[in-house]
């Protein structure tokens, strides 16, 4: 081979059957001369042929493949079966000596130091096949023997089970595996990621897209790490951000290679990169995509001296551009409301609730001392907090802020709304116009003042608000739920609905202010603690474990001692363990051997039917429906090591001893700060437990008015009006009474509920939108930016982390196990991975190791429960069910919110 064995950039005739699509893409990049591109130079791919056939092993990988390609497509374990059949062969290739030396030389070429090492194969970063995250790569490699070490790993990756999954998925198993290797002076930078010069997701060609994370890019093209995101216009003007909470980075090891370490607190939530430097990246990008012709994303880090450009390939998945209209921008967000309202959720539900959130939000700010001329004002800001995208309910983020500046303390309210919604990103719409002086001290500060009074009468008088609305709800749900629904007409049930939004939504403030005191008190205590030099951040979390009295965990601990009490019947525990759970149900409720057990049920199901998966969609049926949930549970309960109330209690209580402990040791002796704490402790505590219990109320209410929207459908069905019951859940709230009323302007309630069901069944057959976007101009006519999201997360192998948000504290070692429908399905001790969760889901959690959630944050229901039950729990955990797979063995760290693959 001699000279062809290494190749440099500025060689005359260079092809990627020589380099590889990688060091082509390098050599294009450098002579573009777009940006500075770290010397480098490759190793051919005519030295892995040789490699290959000295090694004696080219029929091994032929076999090998060809068995691949035989099984059936997506097959798992022929893949990992084929990688497993390689792993000898691969470990026989070698370099002959003189490639070896060869190497030595063109490494003290580049002056020796450290150097990264990439596979670059014949067949990647073209226009049809990235092998983005599946070919190997080494970080701060130093010396000539770790620099020929690496080269020979790196062939290796192309027959590992990653890249052989890639290549099956992509159709490319009978085309020829040839690799060169890269090897490229290592820049140490402060800042890496990834540009894309076009959105990768909805194809717009005017604006760039910006991954970015503190230290090395590994830590963002292995998806191992939280990102910022950055949108930036052609003109390099920042049009969108998502600031991630950054707790590592990855960085150069001191004995070589890389590690993970822990990004300084005043890091961790910074943005990492500035407008400027964005601006700068962009236009490096469109340099870039001028040469090549096309949208390319590009891997890059920024060092003390400025940006370098380190690989570059085209986007090989980028939509055709799409037109988008122009005018008013609004900013949706589903991270915290997808735990009430996940998937798609019927017009029915969407009409009621979005009315709710109307009636309810207007009292509270009404309660909070806000002139009625403003809300009067703000009548439709009102209506438009909560949206319909393609099925599935957003906030409407632009409304949740407009009206918290009708409250003093807009900066410090957004935050803690922000963190309590689980929104990542203050959203900058545009401010109003700045008063005049006259106005600002003759108007608006008198009106503070007088606001401020108020919420603080308010804030007082919390306790017994809560106190007397339980009071008042118990008292009117009881008189509303005793009314014979089958003695109704359509009209009747109309009348009762009318009466029950009027009785019981019209009179909803007290969960509103103590939603607020919630928030302020859960983000003063956690930034007190901070500022006192807390430096676990979880802290404030492990202080509410053990709260103890919330209602939403006492069904789960209802059927904890009802498992018990299986276990010590035989009979019972047997056909629990045998039988499916519909035939465990049957068999109970037809053998009176199991009448005790059918009583204890049929009290579980009397006093917490309303609470059910999806509790608050009324297309769903409640327990009070379909008990069969419970059977389910118990049966999970029976297949994991038993878990006792008592055991939860102590395990709660430990978690919460010691986290008092570590808290006044934090804060001294001192007299003011001792009692600061543990007045903010008790505070937090107090609020956070009445708003899990006041949910559970707002769950009755809501079954109430699902007892009487599902008979309204049975009267439509017998009357023909519609062709079932079910049809009524395709119809608005307002539609219903209208048509009771003669109000209504179509008459046709057969044919509007099967438009709406046709156009909804093709919302739940289609990927969502993602959980955060812009629209433009008129909403629905925005096509790009409600265009579903595009899955992009790698597989997480041995070593990878997924990395979330530390809800609940604890480590735990298990299996994952990924639900998508908690009903039927069964937890053994695994880690439950799940995308959302809701009341209806904690029955599960007993039975579960941890907890990992793609959505939520720490004041979300799954953490609050998890923090309750003293279970390790991640919330935020982003592409956790894309990433992971079941019966992986991972390792949960809940105090700081990682998912490792084990």
């Amino acid at each position: 081979m001699g000279d062809a064995m290494i190749v440099w950039p500025e060689a005359e005739r260079l092809s990627v059957d020589t380099v590889g699509g990688k060091a082509y893409s390098l050599a294009r990049l450098d002579r573009a001369g777009a940006g500075r591109v770290p010397r480098w130079f490759a190793v051919s791919a005519d030295v892995f042929d040789a490699a290959i056939d000295r090694a004696g092993v080219r029929a091994d990988i032929d076999a090998a493949l060809t068995a691949l390609f035989a099984a059936p497509a997506a097959d798992a374990a022929a893949v990992d079966a084929c990688a497993a059949a390689l792993a000898e062969p691969l470990a026989r290739l070698r370099l002959d000596d003189a490639t070896a030396r060869a190497i030595a030389v063109a490494y003290a070429a580049l002056g020796g130091g450290e150097v990264a090492v990439r596979s670059s194969a014949v067949d990647e970063d073209g226009a049809e096949r990235s092998f983005a995250g599946c070919l190997g790569t080494s970080l701060c490699v130093s010396g000539a023997d770790a620099v020929r070490a690496a080269v020979v790993d790196c062939w290796r990756s192309a027959l590992s089970a990653r890249s052989l999954a890639y290549r099956a998925a992509r159709g490319a198993l009978c085309d020829p595996v040839r690799v060169a290797v890269v090897v490229q002076r290592m820049i140490d930078g402060d800042v890496s990621g990834v540009l894309f010069t076009a959105d990768p997701t909805t194809g717009e060609r005017d604006r760039a897209v910006v991954s970015a994370t503190w230290g090395l890019g590994e830590g963002v093209v292995s998806g191992r790490l939280a990102c910022d995101s950055y949108a930036v216009a052609r003109d390099g003007t920042v049009v969108d951000r998502d600031v991630a909470d950054k707790a590592q980075a990855v960085v150069r090891a001191p004995g070589g290679g890389t590690h993970e370490v822990d990004v300084a607190p005043e890091r961790r939530s910074a943005p990492c990169l500035s407008d400027d430097q964005l601006a700068a990246l962009a236009a490096l990008g469109r340099r870039v995509e001028a040469a090549w012709g096309a949208p390319v994303d590009i891997e890059w880090t920024w060092s003390a001296d400025g940006p370098w450009l380190l690989q570059a390939r085209p986007i090989t998945t980028v939509p055709p551009p799409a037109r988008r209209g122009a005018g008013r921008e609004r900013l949706w967000d589903n991270s915290n409301i997808i735990e009430s309202y996940d998937g798609v959720t019927t017009p029915l539900t969407y009409s009621f609730a979005r009315r709710a959130y109307a009636m309810v939000y207007r009292q509270a700010f009404e309660l909070l001392g806000t002139p009625r001329a403003e809300l009067d004002a703000h009548a439709r800001t009102f209506e438009q907090m909560i949206g319909l995208l393609r099925g599935r309910v957003y906030y409407n983020l632009e409304s949740w802020y407009a009206l918290l500046r009708l409250l003093p303390g807009y900066k410090f309210n957004a935050e803690f709304m922000e963190q309590m919604m689980g929104v990542s990103e203050r959203a900058d719409f545009a401010p109003a116009p700045r008063p005049s002086a006259a106005r600002r001290w003759g108007v608006e500060l008198p009106r503070a003042l007088s606001s401020a009074a108020v919420l603080a009468a308010r804030f007082a008088r919390a306790e017994a608000l809560v106190a007397e609305f339980f009071r008042y709800f118990d008292r009117t749900h009881a008189e509303l739920t005793a009314v014979a629904l089958d003695a109704l007409d359509f009209d009747g049930l109309a009348d009762l609905y009318l009466e029950a939004e009027r009785r019981l939504m019209a009179h909803w403030q007290a969960p509103i202010v103590n939603d607020i005191l919630a928030m302020v008190f859960f983000g003063a205590l956690r930034k007190a603690l901070a500022a006192w030099g807390a430096e676990d951040d979880n802290l404030h979390n492990d202080l509410l474990c053990g709260t103890g009295g919330l209602l939403s965990a006492e069904p789960t601990r209802d059927l904890l001692a009802l498992a018990e009490d299986v276990r010590r019947d035989p009979d019972a525990c047997a056909l629990l363990r045998r039988e499916t759970a519909a035939g465990a149900r049957a068999a109970v409720e037809a053998d009176d051997r199991f009448g005790w057990l059918r009583v204890r049920i049929a009290a579980h199901v009397e006093r917490y039917g309303d609470r059910c998966v999806d509790e608050l969609k009324l297309e769903q049926p409640t327990l009070r429906d379909d008990p069969t949930f419970v059977y389910a549970t118990l049966q999970s309960y029976l297949a994991a090591p038993p878990v006792t109330v008592a055991e939860l209690d102590e395990r709660e209580a430990d978690i919460r001893r010691d986290a008092e402990r570590r808290a006044f040791a934090l804060v001294g002796r001192s007299a003011v700060r001792r009692r600061t704490l543990a007045w903010l402790v008790d505070r937090a505590r107090r609020h956070v437990r009445h708003r899990e219990n006041l949910r559970f109320c707002r769950t009755r209410a809501f079954a109430l008015v699902r007892s009487i929207v599902v008979a309204m459908g049975e009267r439509l069905a017998a009357a023909g009006v519609i062709d079932r019951r079910d049809d009524v859940f395709y119809l608005e709230i307002d539609e219903l009474i209208a048509f009771a009323r003669g109000t209504a302007t179509t008459t046709d309630l057969r044919g509007l509920a099967g438009v709406r069901r046709r156009e909804f069944d093709a919302h739940r057959a289609a990927a969502a939108p993602p959980e955060r976007l812009r629209t433009r101009g008129a909403v629905y006519l925005d096509r790009v930016a409600l265009a579903p999201a595009v899955a992009r997360a790698d597989a997480v192998a041995a070593g990878d982390a997924i990395v979330g948000v530390g809800a609940s504290p604890g480590v735990a070692r298990a299996p994952v196990r990924l639900v998508r429908d908690p009903r039927g399905a069964r937890i053994a001790g695994d880690v439950l991975v799940a995308n959302r969760t809701d009341p209806g889901w904690v029955p599960l959690f007993p039975s579960a190791a941890a907890v990992v959630v793609e959505r939520g944050s720490v004041l979300s229901h799954s953490a609050i429960v998890a923090r309750e039950l003293g279970i390790p729990c991640v919330v935020g955990a982003r592409d956790a069910l894309a990433r992971l797979r079941d019966g992986q063995l991972v390792e949960v760290d809940g105090t700081a919110g990682r998912v490792t693959a084990l």
